[in-house]
């Protein structure tokens, strides 16, 4: 049986001028969840009096709450003006800017919020929302700080904290911060993945693995758990599980591209499944052709498979898409060199020792181009640079011996015949 309105109506209708009463029954309405029935009460309430502060404040909670934000914010500006010290409208009127995406706005809402009532811990969460967005963490933490002092029984506080220091690569202190939040709701899934990001890097691999699944238990349809549980599982040698909960992945969300790339990764460590993975890779692209880290790994899939004109081809699109990286050029290079390409190979490679000039196999590299392309006083002072950085390693004593030995043939091969 539906709830009856309390005995408001008959003052309504022996009061049909008063706009207190019309805002009256609108809210009632509301507390029933008669929306359309509330939204004619308070229009009614503006019609007889339209700088109402309660009225308009409580239709512009309708309209925020339908998406019509602008509105909204309009209505409360007006709920302000009748009355300057009305701090829910404020508050909400804060809610309806950040909607906007004008923080300046919402910010500046929020501390008018904190100079009418120091002590009250929403302004302070609404701050590290609106900080939180801008990628603002430091001043995220400390509003959630601030909020949490004030009321520390709060869950959303400590997961948005939580999220923040996992930005900072605070790891030890994010993980707190997602003990607390779950051990507020325990039945949060988003918290577990949280914490599963937070043990992870911090090397617990098995925790991590732990923490994700029991996002997964709780959210079985949340496709990031699995995929960082995929991860997790990959790190620690399961390659066969975690190549079972990307596919899960997939059929949850088959146009999840990093779900795609995540199984393509895995299958890229079996050699025997180069298709495969070089398929995965492209339905990724598929779903974003910009996918700068698909690009670059289908390169790698490519160069396995020897299809070198291929992987040129994707590690210059990795090249467009972010060309200060150094492990682009240098790959692009290696590739460019394989495929006869000698000068745009030594051309890429210098590029890559320019980004990273303490990368020994970059060195390395360009010493044995310049060497092949008879620039071999460069090339080997280039190769000495990259053997001062990795003195131990044996492979770069083995090309330095190789180029020594092509260093002193090469004068007894007839130009005619050199390669």
């Amino acid at each position: 049986m539906r709830k009856q309105p309390p005995s408001i109506r008959p003052l309504c209708v022996l009061n049909p001028y008063s706009p207190e009463y019309h805002n009256s029954l609108g809210a009632t309405f509301a507390e029933m969840g008669e929306a359309e029935k509330a939204v004619a009460e308070y229009l009614e309430a503006l019609r007889i009096s339209p700088c109402h502060a309660n009225a308009n404040y409580n239709y512009a909670n309708v309209l925020r709450q339908r998406g019509e934000r602008e509105e909204a914010a309009s209505r409360y500006r007006t709920a302000i003006r009748q009355q300057p010290d009305f701090l829910d409208a404020h508050l909400n009127l804060g809610l309806a800017l950040a909607g906007l995406e004008d923080y300046a706005g919402a910010i500046s809402e929020y501390r008018e919020c904190l100079r009418l009532k120091p002590d009250d811990f929403r302004p302070h969460y609404n701050l590290g929302n609106a900080f939180r967005k801008q990628e603002k963490w430091e001043q995220a933490v400390a509003a959630y700080h601030e909020c949490l002092r004030l009321n520390s029984q709060l869950q959303l506080p400590f997961f948005y904290l939580g999220r923040c220091l996992l930005e900072m690569e605070q790891w030890q202190e994010a993980e707190a911060c997602c003990r607390e939040a779950i051990r507020l709701k325990p039945d949060s899934g988003d918290a577990f993945c949280n914490l599963g990001v937070a043990l992870g890097n911090q090397g617990r691999r098995k925790e991590a693995i732990a923490a994700y699944r029991e996002a997964v238990r709780i959210k079985p349809g949340d496709t990031l758990s699995r995929r960082n549980l995929a991860w997790q599982l990959r790190k620690c040698g399961d390659n066969q599980a975690a190549e079972g909960e990307c596919r899960e992945a997939l059929r949850l969300d088959p146009h999840d591209k990093k779900a795609h790339f995540q199984l393509a990764n895995i299958l890229l460590d079996d050699e025997q499944r180069l298709e495969e993975t070089i398929s995965e890779y492209q339905a990724a692209l598929a779903d974003d052709a910009d996918y700068v880290e698909a690009h670059f790994n289908l390169g790698l899939a490519f160069e396995r498979r020897g299809a070198m004109k291929w992987a040129v081809i994707h590690f210059q699109e990795a090249k467009r898409l972010r060309p200060e990286h150094a492990k682009t050029r240098f790959f692009l290079g290696f590739c460019l060199s394989q495929a006869g390409e000698k000068m745009a190979a030594i051309e890429e490679m210098r590029e890559a020792v320019r980004l990273a000039p303490r990368d020994a196999y970059s060195r390395c590299l360009l010493g044995a181009e310049l060497a092949g392309d008879s620039q071999t006083r460069e090339g080997f002072r280039e190769l000495g640079r990259g053997l001062c950085l990795r003195p131990w390693d044996a492979r770069l004593w083995l090309l330095l011996l190789w180029m020594a030995v092509v260093a002193l043939l090469l004068p007894l091969i007839s130009p005619e015949d050199r390669p």
